[in-house]
């Protein structure tokens, strides 16, 4: 297995999170060696979405509604909200600017067009192999399939199984 560099949008990325890749590895019965190298990949995904993820919340909090002073109301620590502190709704969640949430839109997708490049060993399978692991119960769905298959290099020919 060669390092490959593989570029993926944003969107394809946060397909990628840890609860959809997680699910596939724990919910599958795949190959050692395969199940090691998923493994390797979804550190690397992992660690791009945590930047991922940090530069959207950034964006959420630019065109969320703020504390323009210092007020007397008291936090749940028992602080007082000074200006610039978010403004949070009865759930705990940021409370959106009504006027600007078309252009925090704009902005989110333009995050998620970034193409990311990943540097990873893709999995080295042929279409037998695939076929050997169904036999054994691997049955991905064609969404789980999208998610993984950027991670493979799928090739011709007859290979040991993995």
């Amino acid at each position: 297995m060669a390092n490959s560099k593989i570029k993926i949008t944003g969107e394809k990325l946060e397909q990628c999170n840890n609860d959809n890749f997680g699910k596939i590895m724990s919910d599958k019965t795949w190959p050692v060696k395969v199940s090691y190298w998923l493994g390797r990949i979804m550190d690397h995904v992992i660690s791009e979405l945590k930047v991922y993820y940090k530069k959207r919340d950034e964006i959420i909090d630019k065109y969320s509604l703020k504390y323009e002073a210092d007020t007397e109301e008291v936090k749940e620590n028992g602080k007082k909200h000074k200006a610039g502190d978010l403004i949070l709704n009865e759930n705990g969640n940021r409370t959106l600017n009504p006027e600007t949430i078309k252009q925090m839109n704009e902005d989110i997708k333009e995050l998620s067009e970034i193409e990311i490049e990943l540097t990873v060993n893709k999995i080295e399978a042929t279409f037998e192999d695939m076929e050997k692991w169904q036999e054994k119960g691997l049955n991905l769905s064609p969404d789980e399939m999208r998610i993984i298959m950027p991670f493979f290099e799928i090739t011709e020919g007859h290979k040991k199984e993995k």
